[in-house]
């Protein structure tokens, strides 16, 4: 059954159910952007490339860079020192010999999806509140 609400306390009334909708929301964003840097790193993991000795996939990882009650910024990373083998592995190089390295495109396709899903999360919270 519906609250009962007068005329004179309206405002009120729509104010704490649009701040309601507003913290539900926000949390279900936060939850979904975390969910979906978790499957990022694992899809990234999850790649294997020509003489991998694992030492790259073991150092992707991600972390929260900004967090407050109203927003939440992630980054996908590769610690020190492999992360200089990422531009690499993703595009392909020049070897000594002259010949192009195979590029693995492993990133871009990771992000896509994640991305693509990620999208739907966040218009299912708005939409559900």
């Amino acid at each position: 059954m519906a609250n009962k609400v007068l005329i004179q306390n309206i405002s009120s009334a729509i104010e704490k159910e649009l701040t309601l909708y507003h913290r539900n929301t926000l949390e279900k964003i936060k939850i979904a952007t975390q969910e979906s840097m978790q499957a990022l790193v694992k899809m990234t993991k999850a790649q294997r490339f020509e003489r991998d000795t694992g030492a790259y996939r073991r150092n992707i990882s991600s972390t929260v860079i900004w967090e407050s009650p109203y927003e939440i910024t992630m980054a996908w990373y590769v610690k020190d020192p492999e992360y200089r083998l990422t531009h690499l592995l993703e595009n392909g190089h020049m070897t000594k010999a002259g010949t192009r390295t195979k590029a693995y495109g492993f990133l871009g396709t990771a992000t896509e999806l994640v991305t693509e899903e990620y999208v739907r999360k966040v218009e299912e919270a708005i939409a559900n509140g």
